[in-house]
């Protein structure tokens, strides 16, 4: 299996401050995303894998 360790995990969206914080990583990590955020009228969720 490429890339290490099979977890277990639980999806969850993001949503207000934490989202906030992790879009802004996001768009840091990846530019496009802001422009991509800029043209469409739906919020993008951000998906936030935890153990299960």
């Amino acid at each position: 299996m490429p890339g290490g360790v099979r977890r277990r995990v639980r999806p969850r969206v993001a949503v207000g401050e934490e989202r906030e914080r992790l879009w802004a990583r996001l768009v840091r990590l990846y530019r496009p995303y802001a422009a991509c955020a800029a043209r469409i009228e739906r919020e993008i969720p951000v998906a936030v894998l935890e153990p299960a």
